[in-house]
């Protein structure tokens, strides 16, 4: 009995048949099994090995563990748009964390937000604005004996140059991963945003594992919506894996302050006394 073949699948045989135009019956068909069989691979795939997930641009309720860093590069369009000296937003950030967050870690971000070659005064731009982010976090154990973060952040609590002008903004933020049966991963961040001794915006986000080591998601903030993913993948180099993280998305979407985000992030790992 003929297997049925995905509404997809279908789609796909049919444009490279209009396309071919000169193929025959037989091969048409060896084509339908073909893209059948590959479509059930990559079904099979994203149900087994879906099992890293991630929240594009919402705030997580998790440190990484005691001696962890990471080191990203972040490009944005401009809202304003791009100019000779200034085509993009270009910033970096160095964190790290310290403690065991099954009792309280410490998460530390420096932020190099202007990595631009050119500076405000058309000296030299990298470094001339910056910030450093702290966080303390928590985490504990929910349903089906999977763990949860529950973090206090402050964004801006020091700052130099142009971000002596940005408020210091506070968070608390919950983040909730779970593994369904069929090893799917996702992953759920909620929180509020306090300004000026008032909690303000509410956030929430959401991401899914769709195929191995790659995830999307969709967040919420007041009325502003992200949407992105991320791939997490390994490279070896001189018989050394390395890890890196890539991220691309848009916030702000539909709104005048809309901008396309890209993302380039390494995770490190060095001795550190406990």
């Amino acid at each position: 009995m003929k297997a049925k073949v995905a509404p997809k699948v279908y789609i796909s045989a049919l444009v490279i048949y209009l396309i071919a135009c000169g193929a025959n019956a037989s091969q048409i068909g060896e084509l339908e099994r073909d893209l059948t069989e590959f479509y059930k691979q990559v079904k099979n795939r994203s149900k087994s090995n879906a099992r890293y997930s991630s929240v594009f641009g919402i705030p997580s309720g998790t440190v990484g563990g005691h001696g962890s860093a990471f080191m990203s590069l972040m490009a944005a369009t401009l809202p304003n748009g791009a100019t000779k000296s200034n085509p993009f937003d270009a910033s970096a950030i160095l964190g790290f964390s310290v403690g065991q967050a099954e009792k309280l870690a410490l998460g530390l971000n420096l932020g190099i937000i202007s990595i631009n070659p050119v500076g405000h005064k058309q000296t030299i731009g990298f470094g001339e604005d910056g910030n450093l982010n702290v966080k303390i976090a928590k985490t504990f154990k929910i349903f089906n004996q999977q763990r949860a973060g529950l973090a206090l952040g402050l964004n801006n609590y020091i700052s130099w140059g142009e971000a002596q002008k940005l408020p210091g903004r506070g968070y608390i933020a919950l983040t909730a991963p779970y593994t369904a049966k069929s090893g799917r991963a996702f992953t759920l961040s909620v929180g509020r945003y306090h300004n000026n001794d008032s909690f303000s915006d509410y956030f929430i986000g959401i991401g899914a594992g769709i195929i191995e080591n790659m995830s999307v998601s969709a967040g919420l903030s007041g009325d502003s919506l992200t949407l992105g993913a991320s791939i997490l993948n390994s490279i070896s180099i001189k018989n050394s894996n390395h890890t890196y993280q890539v991220g691309f998305g848009v916030s702000g979407v539909g709104h005048a302050n809309e901008r396309f985000i890209l993302t380039l992030s390494k995770p490190l790992n060095w001795s550190w006394p406990q």
